[in-house]
């Protein structure tokens, strides 16, 4: 239950984040840019765990982390217009 009460909290956070960047308001990259941290923060433990084997905490590990450079981009150019 607490997984599932996370999990739709992320996910609402990002939807909140990319509301935010729709409507070109302050901090929907910083917003995006946390959730991706926390979603890769939270399968790095879970892909130790399987010592790499399940195929889930690789697939959430390889979205974290791909989202997550992503969104640094995003903010850098949001930032410092590069």
């Amino acid at each position: 239950m607490p997984l599932l009460v996370v999990g739709l909290g992320l996910g609402f956070s990002y939807a909140f984040a990319g509301y935010l960047i729709r409507e070109n308001r302050d901090y929907g990259t910083e917003l995006a840019l946390g959730n991706s941290v926390v979603l890769l923060g939270s399968a790095v433990p879970r892909v130790i765990k399987t010592r790499a084997r399940a195929r889930v905490p690789l697939g959430v590990l390889a979205v974290g982390a791909l989202a997550t450079l992503y969104y640094q981009k995003k903010a850098r150019e949001f930032r410092f217009g590069v």
